[in-house]
């Protein structure tokens, strides 16, 4: 079966999606641990987006893209994308894995396309299906599940410390 609505390639789909979190999850733990051993948030980071963008830099040309040529709102809309996103969300994310549990950030991440979902029906009125609103709804389950587990096992961590063990 191919074709539908959810494209020809799942196959495709879900190895790029597991990927994805596992870069997702070396990046944060890279972050913490390099930040954790003397390296500042802006040096970190500033080398986390340099390495991002040589890497990102030569796909127009793997995919037969041109560089120039785009509608000034194009340009305009890529600075605003790696001026807010990146800058103040990415940086703000190191900074969370730096000063927080790195299961707790990775967890809160995953509330970004409830927001993305939030920001479409107030901006563009656009409906979720009922089968993503199920989905969000089990997202949030499990976001609080893991935050409140986090909460219990910060006091007893603690404790431990004081105690020497």
């Amino acid at each position: 079966m191919s074709g539908g609505a959810a494209g020809g390639r799942p196959l495709l789909g879900d190895g790029l999606a597991l990927t994805g979190a596992a870069a997702a999850g070396a990046y944060l733990l890279l972050g913490r641990h390099a930040q954790a051993h003397g390296l500042g948030l802006q040096a970190y980071a500033g080398s986390a987006y340099a390495v991002a963008a040589l890497v990102l830099a030569p796909l127009p040309l793997v995919v037969g893209a041109p560089y120039l040529g785009y509608p000034s709102a194009t340009y305009l809309a890529v600075i605003a994308l790696a001026l807010v996103p990146q800058l103040v969300g990415h940086t703000g994310i190191n900074y969370a894995a730096k000063h927080l549990d790195t299961t707790l950030v990775a967890s809160a991440l995953l509330l970004e396309p409830i927001g993305a979902g939030l920001l479409a029906l107030l901006l563009f009125r656009e409906q979720p299906a009922p089968l993503t609103v199920v989905g969000a709804a089990v997202l949030l389950v499990g976001v609080a599940v893991t935050s409140r587990a986090q909460a219990q096992r910060r006091p007893r961590a603690r404790e431990a410390r004081a105690a020497g063990r």
